[in-house]
């Protein structure tokens, strides 16, 4: 049901019973559906190619193989996942505009929050990494 003075549409029933209501999104203009869309899409795109290269590299060369290059590569190989995976369904939900499935929910949730944390974890690793560098340049 849509409400005539807010735009909202709402959802009756639930688990708390027949008169409750949940809130859903309201519609998207089209305007803010394309330029959404372009944006993943452009961001999924560069994602993917931009992290594949960076993985491709770090696997060729033997040279860049070292520790600090191996916390670039792994954080490169989160938000290679995060391209590949949350972020198609995310596109999906903006074309769409209906609720997402509770497993596909439940998925983009999980896939997104791991690639946030194994991101800022990975960030963390070469912040502390540097500081080290920097403050005793010449120990092993």
């Amino acid at each position: 049901m849509i409400h005539e003075e807010s735009g909202v549409e709402t959802m009756e029933g639930g688990p708390e019973g027949d008169n409750a209501t949940y809130d859903l999104l309201p519609m998207l203009q089209p305007t803010t559906v394309t330029a959404a869309a372009t944006f993943l899409g452009m961001t999924m795109f560069l994602g993917t190619v931009g992290n594949m290269m960076v993985l491709y590299s770090f696997l060729r060369n033997k040279a860049l193989r070292t520790a600090a290059n191996g916390l670039i590569a792994n954080l490169s190989a989160s938000d290679l996942v995060a391209c590949t995976v949350a972020s198609p369904i995310a596109l999906v939900v903006v074309l769409s505009q209906d609720p997402l499935p509770p497993p596909v929910c439940d998925l983009q949730t999980f896939v997104s929050t791991l690639c946030n944390l194994v991101t800022l974890l990975m960030l963390l690793g070469i912040s502390v990494d540097r500081w080290l560098n920097i403050n005793y340049p010449f120990t092993g």
